[in-house]
């Protein structure tokens, strides 16, 4: 988690102190040699306990620096290539419109009526050669998931709409104003919608305030 404010004092506080002659001490700028607010990228990993731990499963929820050119998707591509030679099940939940597509699941062998700004994929460690892909729609709920196991357990289940108002609550994200315009921008028909749906709430002309649609 990463605070919403963060308060730091630049520089030195206090009168500067006179010296044994005239001279009057120069009191010195501190300057921050880190990052303010060092990034991590969370991720969940599920292990066997009966043998000794094994990682068998991961979830990760794709961060807009898992997408973007830079090291934080290289080192994702990176850790895909780790998991599937492993043989370790990895789930990918992708609800970031901006970038470009990372998932396993090659967004060219993905049917075009499936495919979507929004995916989730499924690896399954003992099946390598191929993934399950569930397309999202931006005006319907998230969908419920299977995460997989060991290949002897039956499937999990994940309702991520749950999942995503849960975490909606807890962040206080209801301050949102829905007026100013998404970036990236919607499509043209998801733009109507969403205004459409603004207006019937009474949205358009106010911010909206702890209304998470």
């Amino acid at each position: 988690m990463y605070p919403d404010v963060r308060v730091v004092q630049r520089g030195a506080r206090g009168e500067p102190r006179k010296s044994g002659g005239n001279a009057v001490a120069t009191v010195p700028v501190l300057v921050p040699l880190t990052d303010d607010e060092p990034i991590t990228e969370g991720f969940i990993e599920i292990r066997d306990a009966e043998s000794g731990g094994k990682v068998i499963s991961v979830v990760e929820v794709l961060s807009p620096a898992n997408k973007v050119p830079g090291p934080g998707r290289d080192l994702y591509r990176k850790k895909q290539r780790e998991l599937r030679n492993g043989r370790v099940s990895l789930v990918e939940i992708d609800l970031i419109r901006q970038g470009k597509h990372v998932l396993l699941a090659p967004l060219v062998k993905i049917p075009p009526e499936h495919r979507s700004p929004l995916l989730v994929s499924v690896l399954r460690g003992w099946k390598p050669e191929v993934a399950e892909v569930y397309p999202i729609s931006f005006r319907d709920p998230l969908p419920t998931i299977k995460v997989p196991l060991r290949k002897t357990d039956a499937d999990v289940t994940l309702e991520l709409q749950v999942l995503l108002d849960q975490a909606y609550r807890n962040g206080r994200y209801g301050d949102i104003d829905y007026r100013k315009p998404s970036n990236p921008p919607l499509g043209r028909a998801d733009a109507a919608w969403a205004n459409d749906l603004l207006t019937k709430k009474g949205l358009h002309g106010k911010t909206a305030t702890r209304n998470k649609k």
